[in-house]
């Protein structure tokens, strides 16, 4: 349906200019030229009665007539050039040759039309053709390949075990030594001298290894290069040792820079590294008075502490990151460029990402204890690795909290227990049944790993907390009017935001086995009970009333550690209700005086119950779940 849809646009767009073309071409089809009428002496027996002279010129006339009818006009030119001076002829040959000249106007002007037509109807044509790629599909491979220098002649030999044996060896000595392996050049400055000796006899030593030990105690440094190794002093100057390196590296990960969401965002500037280091595009932090994700670059961070403050890393090294394009160039020494390619291959992943699934649902006392009595029938254990138990689940009252285990306190909230797929499944159908369960919200969202989701229902007031005495007319004997500040009291500035309902933090954090997920979870129940008027006084007589906002709001923070695909339960009064409910004996109650001894009066409290549940998924790339293998189920 998309590609005719599109198909049919196209056509009503290239519409109009063909049906301009179609007018154009009909009018042009009904415009003619009126032939002149000529007399040419007596039609016939007038020829018959010329001199042959004269009677050829006519005849030319009469044959150029023709086939200026037949509108072949170069013809008609053709056939008048030879009679062209003749006198006696001139005002009917000079008639033809006008029209002749009309013709082939009008002829020059039809076959312009033709080719614009010609032209118009191409370019509709084309606009009607879609490209060949159009609605197609192409397989993009990413090259995932892990960047890196390729490993230089000197590199190679670095990690070459290697046969030594000198003794009382200066550093000249060594570096005499040295040169004798295969393959190794070495350079070292004239000047360069120490007092220190070693003796070495070492077999099957990598050479990098024995070249740290004698920098240790020469007091002397040796530095990799692509052909070379060079040898200075232990505190080289400016200018000594390696050539830096400047490369570039593409990045595979994306960025996501710190957002907010509020009326008035401010926004900072800023870099990591400072100074010479850092990203280029870096947006700072923003924070929000609702939601505040600051944005964090882990790589970055490391190559600023193990590039940037490193001691060994030379004066000119530097090292920018721009995200716009995911590009980090660096330029250092060969020995640090390795390192920061370690760092990047450890860093530079894309993290895993986390499904979370809330339901906030509020039961009835009585519903909430049957819930209870049906978990009696879902008993699941957790077991480790080694099947040995860690936590089991069911029964009256294990997982489900009541009114006495709450305390009696509404708006308390306490940790429930945790929930398999099979049990989730029993306790939320059996939730859907009850008479007094309802739903209050089910939000999903994804969430990167270590970053923090916000599930919220909220009620959102404002009321304001700073006012000022208004201005009112007054007047004088003299008949004039003033302002003075005796008014009612005006709120002034900006309102205060106040959210009542029910709020939801999570952040999730995912253990190396891509199984186990360790949930931070903070869960806030505010309610709004009343606005409290609140006495102003000014001076010794005025008084005035305003009224601030009270709030009863309790909140939950806890650490717990499920599976992917597992529950967690989060349960607590939310409100207490109390009923007053009358009864009496028919008749008899309604007797007056004596009728309240047959009347009974109840006062019965009806506690309603959040049920918070929280589900954790790990999702791959690809939209799949990730979920823990079963459990075994409890004989």
């Amino acid at each position: 349906m998309g590609r005719w849809s599109l198909l049919m646009n196209r056509f009503a767009a290239a519409s109009v200019p063909i049906v301009v073309l179609c007018l154009a071409g009909l009018l042009s089809s009904c415009t003619h030229f009126d032939m002149p009428q000529f007399k040419v002496g007596g039609q016939g027996e007038a020829i018959e009665s010329m001199s042959p002279e004269s009677a050829a010129v006519a005849g030319r006339i009469e044959l150029a007539r023709e086939l200026i009818e037949d509108n072949e006009f170069s013809a008609a030119e053709r056939t008048l050039l030879p009679v062209m001076d003749v006198p006696e002829f001139s005002e009917e040959i000079a008639g033809l040759l006008q029209t002749i000249n009309q013709g082939k106007a009008y002829a020059a002007r039809q076959l312009a039309k033709e080719h614009s037509k010609a032209v118009a109807l191409g370019e509709v044509d084309q606009r009607l053709v879609l490209p060949e790629n159009y609605g197609r599909t192409i397989l993009i491979t990413p090259n995932m390949d892990p960047q890196s220098i390729p490993v230089g002649r000197m590199e190679e030999l670095f990690h070459k075990p290697i046969d030594l044996s000198v003794y009382g060896a200066d550093v000249r000595t060594l570096v005499i030594a040295l040169s004798e392996i295969d393959g190794l050049n070495i350079l070292a400055d004239q000047a360069l001298s120490s007092e220190k000796t070693l003796d070495v006899n070492v077999k099957g030593v990598p050479l990098g290894e024995l070249l740290a030990y004698i920098a240790a105690n020469l007091d002397v440094s040796f530095h990799l290069g692509e052909h070379m190794i060079w040898v200075t002093e232990a505190e080289p100057g400016a200018g000594a040792g390696p050539e830096l390196e400047t490369r570039v590296y593409r990045l595979n990960r994306g960025y996501i820079p710190g957002f907010a969401e509020q009326e008035e965002e401010e926004q900072g500037g800023g870099g990591f590294g400072g100074g010479r280091n850092g990203d280029r595009n870096q947006v700072g932090n923003i924070e929000g008075r609702n939601v505040k994700l600051e944005a964090q670059d882990e790589l970055l961070d490391a190559l600023t502490d193990f590039l940037e403050t490193n001691p060994n890393s030379p004066d000119e090294a530097a090292y920018t990151l721009f995200r716009n394009n995911n590009v980090l160039m660096i330029r250092n020494n060969r020995k640090n460029l390795r390192l920061a390619e370690e760092i990047m291959r450890a860093f530079d992943v894309i993290p895993p990402q986390i499904l979370i699934e809330a339901r906030f649902v509020t039961l009835g006392q009585s519903d909430l204890f049957q819930l209870g009595v049906g978990l009696e029938d879902v008993q699941y254990e957790r077991v480790d690795e080694n099947g040995v138990p860690t936590f089991r689940l069911g029964g009256v009252g294990a997982n489900i909290p009541f009114a006495s285990d709450a305390g009696g306190a509404p708006g308390r909230l306490q940790l429930a227990g945790v929930l398999d797929e099979v049990s989730y499944s029993a306790v939320i159908e059996a939730v859907e049944r009850a008479r007094s369960s309802e739903m209050l919200s089910a939000p999903r969202i994804t969430v990167l790993n270590n970053q923090q989701a916000s599930l919220r229902k909220e009620t959102t007031e404002f009321y304001y907390e700073e006012f000022e005495r208004g201005d009112t007319l007054s007047s004088n004997t003299n008949t004039s009017t003033s302002l003075n500040g005796s008014g009612a009291l005006v709120p002034t500035g900006q309102p205060t935001q106040l959210d009542t309902g029910l709020a939801l933090n999570v952040k999730p954090s995912i253990g190396h086995d891509q199984r186990g997920i360790l949930l931070a979870i903070q869960a806030t129940i505010s309610e709004l009970v009343e606005f409290r008027p609140v006495e102003i006084q000014e001076g010794d007589t005025t008084t005035e009333f305003t009224k601030l906002p009270v709030i009863d709001k309790n909140t939950l923070t806890t650490v717990a550690t499920v599976n992917s695909g597992e529950t967690v339960v989060l349960g607590g009064m939310l409100e207490t209700t109390q009923t007053e409910t009358e009864s009496q004996v028919p008749f008899l109650g309604d007797l007056p005086l004596v009728g309240n001894l047959f009347k009974r009066r109840d006062n019965t409290t009806d506690p309603k119950h959040l049920l918070i549940f929280l589900t954790a998924t790990i999702v791959d790339q690809d939209g799949r779940f990730n979920t823990a293998n079963p459990r075994r189920s409890v004989p």
